[in-house]
């Protein structure tokens, strides 16, 4: 399946639907962010937390662009903002390099 990657920025409040604060929206890691993803068909590879511009960082599978594209939007119900991009494993590249 492909891999996509998903930077996240989140707003005031914790995932974006009350004033729950951020410390107690997370206290529990991302069990709904799972649930959202493989309701999509998507598979996480890795969550994270992460230090800078953005928030949190999430490593997924889909099987294809229209199913990560509707998780990406329906991930802006937990709040704040994404960019999401897709990976090539370096196993694609030879394949990528042939078609230029």
């Amino acid at each position: 399946m492909p891999t996509y990657v998903m930077l996240m920025k989140m707003e005031s409040g914790g995932a974006g639907v009350d004033d729950e604060p951020i410390t107690e929206a997370i206290a529990e890691g991302a069990p709904e962010s799972h649930k959202m993803i493989e309701s999509f068909g998507g598979k996480v590879k890795g969550i994270y937390m992460t230090m800078g511009q953005y928030d949190f960082l999430a490593i997924m599978e889909f099987p294809d662009d229209e199913s990560c594209a509707r998780a990406a939007l329906k991930s802006r119900e937990f709040g704040g903002s994404t960019e999401t991009m897709r990976a090539f494993p370096e196993s694609e590249w030879p394949a990528i390099a042939q078609g230029a």
